[in-house]
């Protein structure tokens, strides 16, 4: 029995830090791939960023530096400092500032945009601290590719790495200013280190959905190779509005909350 025992609790650590590295790294890619439809939607909001502006009611608050009409145009987005405020574009609580560097005009095509994420200012969403550098480039009038690198993402007792290159297509919502009605499919592959320092790997299998009006991913898979693990599926569902994902290792599912 006391091998039975072993055999057991060792299948079931490795299953615990297979979901535990998807759940942390759900929160990691949510944030990040997060920023491309924001700054997205404030830039289009600007006039393509060429003109500079106040949100009127307190925070987040955007201004617009336009350097005298020479590129780089530099645009801040400032979430007033701790413990923040809840962002109503999708009910989170964030604190700290980001800067933006735009190289042209947001709608022009190989226009970049970028973010060093932390730097200068803390970036705290829901008790988790950002950092790292995101380049995005506008590829086509509904195409979009982002890179994360030297990414970290850390709690009171937890941290993680994270590197990322992804492709975003704008499925809908493109015609409008309205952020709600922005649909994006994301593609591509991540890697880095979990809370436990083990490394991994992961690759989206069926293109995730992002959509305006949902605060997380909604749909698509996400394949995990983890050092000393077996590997994991994520699943975030069906295209349902929630918080919910299910974490599947050697045929065995478990849920968890994002």
């Amino acid at each position: 029995m006391l091998g039975v025992s072993v055999i057991f609790s060792c299948k079931k650590a490795r299953e615990n830090t297979n979901t535990q590295t998807a759940a942390d790294n759900a929160i990691c890619e949510g944030e990040f791939m997060r920023m491309l439809p924001a700054t997205n939607s404030i830039a289009v909001k600007t006039t393509g960023n060429g003109v500079g502006r106040v949100e009127a009611n307190g925070y987040p608050k955007v201004t617009i530096d336009t350097n005298n009409g020479k590129w780089p145009h530099t645009m801040t987005i400032d979430y007033g400092p701790a413990p923040g405020v809840i962002d109503s574009s999708d009910g989170k609580t964030r604190s700290g500032i980001l800067v933006i560097s735009f190289s042209n005009y947001w709608h022009t095509n190989a226009a970049t945009a970028t973010m060093n994420v932390g730097a200068g200012s803390t970036y705290i969403v829901n008790g988790v601290s950002f950092q790292g550098v995101v380049t995005m480039t506008h590829n086509s009038k509904t195409s979009f590719s982002i890179s994360v690198a030297n990414a970290k993402c850390t709690s009171g007792y937890w941290s993680i790495t994270y590197n990322a290159n992804r492709t975003y297509t704008w499925v809908s919502g493109y015609n409008d200013t309205i952020p709600s009605n922005d649909v994006f499919t994301i593609t591509g592959n991540a890697s880095g280190t979990d809370r436990n320092g083990l490394s991994y790997t992961m690759n989206i299998t069926s293109p995730l959905y992002k959509t305006g009006s949902c605060t997380c991913i909604t749909q698509g898979t996400i394949n995990y190779t983890i050092s000393g693990g077996t590997g994991c599926i994520l699943d975030f569902g069906n295209g349902s509005c929630d918080n919910q994902a299910t974490v599947t290792i050697n045929g065995n599912s478990f849920p968890i909350t994002l």
